[in-house]
């Protein structure tokens, strides 16, 4: 089981890993535990560490008492030889984007979840509504904002209104393309307000002087109409007979603190 992880998401990920840990106890099988930090050094945890600390906690106590994996790369290596199967954990970066998936494909290591490129598609939000809307479900309708688009904002922003004939004054919702279903969220109203917002997440992507950086150069971020109504999620399993859909279950929103 590897939890834990770069992003803000890494305490939900413990959360994850303990459930998980709750139903595989087994007499017949042997479990072990990885927790990766935020610089992607990963160690083995005991039982007892999992249950037992939060990630402030692991981010200064793990790095004083055990020795690291001290990349991704690394742990894959090491798993190799030292289990039969993976649960990817990790909520976020390097648990959704299918980065250590493809580790452990090129490494032929069996792994529960979808493949590296599936993840790659499905933790993208712009992306993934395309490929939605390309496989003929409806999805909502989404715009892409990079830095690159930047200086043509209003006029890109007003053309995708009048395509879907939104109402200039109402309610939108910007994330970033990439990261965590819920980090980095901002409900605005009106186009002004959104063009004001994206100008601003995008301008505080750049280096001195206005330069573009590398991180502001992957930088993107999604719009999208206020859709009002309870949120579900709903898992489906591959199975022999095909996928199957699991009961939906309904999510109850609430506010997130910086451990996530």
């Amino acid at each position: 089981v590897i939890c834990g992880g770069p992003t803000a998401e890494r305490g939900i990920s413990l959360n994850s890993a303990r459930s998980l840990l709750d139903h595989l106890r087994s007499d017949k099988v042997d479990v072990l535990t990885y927790y990766m930090d935020p610089k992607l050094r990963t160690y083995q945890l005991s039982n007892t560490q999992l249950y037992s600390n939060t990630p402030s906690d692991f981010d200064f106590k793990l790095l004083c008492h055990s020795e690291p994996f001290d990349s991704p790369e690394a742990l894959v290596e090491h798993l190799k030889t030292s289990v039969d199967i993976v649960f990817p954990m990790v909520h976020g970066e390097w648990g959704e984007d299918g980065r250590i998936q493809e580790l452990l494909e090129l490494e032929e290591i069996p792994f529960v979840g979808s493949s590296s490129a599936t993840c790659k598609k499905a933790f993208h939000k712009f992306n993934a509504c395309q490929e939605i809307g390309a496989c003929g479900y409806e999805s909502v309708p989404s715009l892409q904002v990079t830095l690159d688009s930047l200086s043509a904002l209003p006029e890109q922003f007003g053309a995708w209104l009048a395509e879907h004939a939104f109402d200039q004054d109402g309610l939108f919702v910007i994330k970033p393309c990439l990261g965590g279903s819920s980090i980095g969220v901002t409900v605005v109203r009106g186009s002004d307000e959104a063009t004001a917002t994206l100008q601003q997440e995008l301008q505080s992507q750049q280096g001195e002087g206005g330069a573009e950086t590398a991180e502001a150069a992957e930088t993107a971020f999604v719009v999208q109409p206020y859709v009002r109504g309870i949120e579900f999620t709903l898992n489906v399993i591959e199975t022999s007979k095909g996928p199957m859909a699991l009961m939906p279950t309904e999510i109850d929103l609430v506010a997130k603190g910086k451990e996530g």
